[in-house]
């Protein structure tokens, strides 16, 4: 099978990264604007590298399909590659995804399947045992991007090498919310090689316990577990830091960036740039960089509904160090 073709050539990488000097007058923040990624968000390079792995290493060929637990981003990107060399793309979400991304799945001629969440004590568990059953039914694959090393690479090689560039080596932390862990371990390992210093602050959202905590409902779907991925256990020892928040200070971040910097993001990156701008300001020296995964398109049911409870503020004291919670991380292997 004849392998994709570059990421650039389907429109991938070399983002913009925006100094927000009106929502951080006093520091040195920068956004590294994943949605203009050719299929709005920054899972395209993740989708790009995980295909092409799954060609180099003859596990895929014309015909077979692949089924990915999803919530909807990766699966997009998966459809268009899977378009590209001739394959179908089963998606499997469940009924947290925000009808807008449902949408653009079946937009991208991938086929949804809700996963119920019967027996499972989560809906993300319960896509991943489906994932796993099925991906191993003849002609099936899971590429099991919870613990899929070529999807970390993809950031490793192009999405860190792009923040050190850009910014000529000048970085000093970087801010970015945590999932998979696959974006921001890959991030972390580009730029802590070239300068070992490099802070790495790892956000997730109130109710989701990778770090611990008492378990809760919430609105953010790319981020978030109930533990940690095995691609976490393997690489967590690369965060530095960790921080929770809200719902709310990330639906009412992304509405400031909306009005002060005219950019228009999802609520993941509402949450990472919330902690991003009190650390910048916290120390006008350091420069601070937040990744903001995808756009506001899919979320604005979301971000123009009316929510009650939580709180819109962060303080810098929120900001944990992670040595405790990597004492209990234990190598796992991949699932591939």
């Amino acid at each position: 099978m004849q392998g994709l073709n570059s990421l650039e050539s389907y429109g991938i990488g070399t983002t913009p990264i925006h100094l927000a000097k009106a929502l951080c007058p006093i520091g040195q923040l920068y956004v590294k604007l994943e949605y203009v990624n050719v299929t709005g968000s920054i899972k395209a390079r993740t989708a790009h590298y995980i295909v092409s792995d799954l060609i180099q290493r003859k596990k895929i060929k014309p015909g077979m399909t692949i089924v990915e637990s999803t919530s909807g981003n990766l699966g997009i990107a998966l459809a268009l590659f899977g378009r590209e060399i001739g394959v179908s793309v089963v998606c499997l979400v469940d009924q947290t995804i925000p009808p807008r991304k449902i949408q653009r799945l079946r937009d991208a001629q991938a086929e949804v399947r809700l996963v119920e969440l019967s027996v499972h004590p989560d809906f993300r568990t319960a896509r991943l045992v489906e994932a796993c059953r099925l991906g191993k039914l003849a002609d099936w694959i899971w590429p099991n991007q919870y613990g899929n090393e070529a999807g970390m690479f993809a950031h490793e090689e192009t999405t860190g090498s792009e923040i050190w560039e850009a910014l000529l080596g000048n970085v000093d932390c970087v801010v970015g919310t945590l999932g998979t862990g696959g974006t921001l371990c890959g991030i972390a390992r580009a730029l802590k090689k070239r300068k070992p210093s490099v802070r790495i602050v790892a956000v997730e959202p109130c109710g989701s316990t990778i770090f611990g905590g008492i378990p809760s409902t919430y609105l953010s779907v790319g981020a978030g577990l109930p533990e940690a991925s095995p691609l976490l256990h393997r690489h967590g020892y690369l965060i530095d830091s960790f921080a929770k928040v809200s719902d709310v200070l990330a639906i009412q971040t992304c509405h400031t960036l909306a009005r002060l910097e005219q950019l228009y993001v999802g609520i993941t990156s509402g949450a990472a740039i919330a902690v991003a701008t009190q650390l910048a300001a916290s120390d006008p020296e350091q420069i601070v960089v937040a990744i903001a995964p995808d756009g506001a398109e899919n979320y604005e049911d979301i971000l123009h509904g009316e929510f009650t409870g939580g709180e819109g503020v962060f303080d810098v004291s929120e900001v944990h160090d992670a040595t405790e919670w990597h004492r209990i991380l234990r190598p796992q292997e991949s699932a591939t």
